[in-house]
């Protein structure tokens, strides 16, 4: 007779109990179910890397396209003025290497240090910027750059990021006070004074950015609709009173309104600009071979789009654009998460990083393809220049400093 075989039934009744039991004893961090969500859209696993290596190879990959783009746009031209073919080339690969070694150790800051010292930030940047009245390099009737002796600081460029901070700082304080316009004096007097001392320098550029900057980043924060009019027709209007007296910038208002007219003239530099367009079609000349580098100058600061247009064609003009894009969005998709994880200050750093990278590199760009009046700013990461490298760099570092509290968070530390 055939022996009956036990069941299991009971036995695995058993430790599917003890399993229960054992999970429901295991202590598992608090985690914000709404901050997984939104480190997961992001494509960040929660327990994965700690730092947005996609974030950080997008700045690398900028940096090394800029550093190609700054020696394809000197090696002939600009730089048989300075003797040296490659001194353009060392100069900025010097530079990108400063900031980078600057950046890491700016990565280590915690974002409650940069708290604390913002109004020491704001202030220094502040006392930078009056020096150009006195001390500061003139070139071209302006005055935008302090000689350090190795290096050629321009403060507007680290004013441009006191700003943000110092915004970021009184919004996280006092966000509950933006409907009284009494308190907004301590935002209007000492912002408003930075812009003041960068208009005396002759450096209009800077001053819209600021401006702009300000005003978005106080229309994020929910100030009063009345007080967007006000603003806004009070820029608009100031703006337009400072270019109708300065008649150097009203004839190139004139210009850009007539851009066929006066091409050897006033419009040199934009019908040059829009004949590197037309040259580099939709595929471009190839890398090394645009022409246009011979007759425009400041190729490899102000003009280095039209450059690009003309060597990588429309094509890699739109690449570069959607780079852009993807830069601005990740940024503000870090400062999203940081409000969700109440971390005021570092959304609005983060937000106001975005903005800044957003409206310099549309206005270059808007300049480069004639749909703005002329007007020299760098473009980020691309344009050969020391402190606009090292200011965007260090932008940066903060906004992976951001994120990478954002994840400790997230993974309940």
């Amino acid at each position: 007779m055939r022996k009956k075989i036990p069941t299991r039934t009971k036995t695995r009744t058993t430790r599917n109990t003890s399993r229960n039991e054992l999970r429901a004893n295991i202590k598992l961090p608090n985690i914000n179910l709404v901050s997984v969500t939104k480190v997961v859209d992001r494509h960040n696993k929660l327990l994965g890397d700690a730092l947005d290596f996609p974030l950080l190879w997008m700045m690398l990959t900028l940096m090394a396209f800029g550093i190609l783009m700054v020696y394809s746009a000197t090696v002939v031209g600009v730089s048989q003025a300075a003797g040296n073919p490659y001194y353009f080339l060392k100069n900025y690969s010097l530079y990108a290497g400063l900031a980078l070694l600057v950046g890491s150790l700016a990565f280590r800051i915690p974002m409650e240090l940069w708290e604390r010292w913002t109004k020491y930030i704001f202030l220094i940047s502040l006392i930078l910027v009056a020096f150009l009245l006195v001390f500061g390099r003139e070139i071209n009737g302006a005055r935008r750059w302090l000689n350090l002796g190795f290096f050629n600081l321009q403060p507007a460029e680290t004013l441009k990021f006191a700003v943000i901070l110092y915004l970021s700082s009184y919004l996280m304080r006092h966000e509950d006070e933006l409907t009284d316009w009494k308190k907004l004096w301590w935002i209007a007097i000492p912002i408003g004074g930075g812009m003041g001392l960068i208009m005396l320098s002759q450096d209009l550029g800077s001053f819209v950015i600021l401006g702009v900057l300000t005003f978005f980043i106080l229309f994020l924060a929910g100030i009063p609709k009345m007080l967007i009019a006000i603003i806004v027709l009070g820029g608009v209007a100031g703006i337009f009173a400072i270019i109708f007296f300065t008649p150097w910038r009203w004839d190139r208002l004139m210009a850009f309104m007539n851009p066929t007219q006066d091409m050897l003239g006033t419009n040199y530099q934009l019908g040059h600009a829009l004949g590197s367009l037309f040259l580099g079609s939709w595929t471009g000349q190839g890398l090394g071979n645009g022409w246009e580098r011979y007759y425009l100058s400041e190729i490899h600061t102000d003009y280095i789009l039209s450059l690009i247009a003309e060597e990588w064609g429309a094509l890699g003009v739109i690449a570069l654009i959607l780079a852009f894009a993807w830069l601005i969005w990740r940024i503000f998709s870090i400062a999203q998460q940081a409000y969700v994880n109440k971390a005021y200050y570092s959304s609005y750093c983060a937000k106001g990083i975005a903005l800044w990278f957003a409206f310099q590199s549309f206005i270059h760009i808007g300049v480069n393809i004639g749909q703005l009046p002329t007007k020299g700013l760098t473009l980020p990461f691309i344009s050969y220049g020391g402190s606009s490298l090292m200011m965007s760099v260090i932008a940066i570092i903060m906004v992976l400093r951001i994120d990478y509290e954002n994840r400790q968070h997230a993974r309940g530390y």
